[in-house]
């Protein structure tokens, strides 16, 4: 497989597939040629060529980096527990009789507090 990496990341064993721009602009006279010298690998790095274009078919592939290596932060699953105030109790009493007195009528043939009332 054909890919562009940063120069940064060749390494010894890689098969450069092509270094980009005119050939006069680099030290290298083929444009494509397994990297097995240090002294090549070190010309590379030096020359101001920012990418090259690597064939992993013919040679090694990027390192990529261990993920347990990697420091990634974890959302918690765990929320603060949220502090809910008491809820504050009041009587219906008062607003009872209130509406109790507004919509229904004492029913009179039930005598003087006997608590019966019918609907108006």
């Amino acid at each position: 497989m054909i890919k562009k990496i940063k120069t940064d990341d060749v390494r010894l064993g890689m098969y450069i597939h092509e270094i980009r721009g005119n050939w006069l602009e680099h030290p290298f006279w083929r444009k494509s040629f397994k990297l097995n010298a240090q002294k090549d690998l070190n010309t590379l790095i030096k020359c101001g060529v920012d990418e090259v274009w690597i064939d992993t078919s013919k040679g090694l592939d990027v390192i990529m980096p261990e993920t347990d290596q990697l420091e990634i932060p974890i959302p918690s699953t765990q929320e603060a527990p949220v502090e809910t105030p008491a809820p504050v109790r009041k009587s219906i009493a008062p607003g009872c009789h209130r509406a109790r007195t507004h919509f229904c009528k004492r029913d009179p043939s039930q005598g003087q507090g006997s608590g019966h009332y019918h609907v108006q």
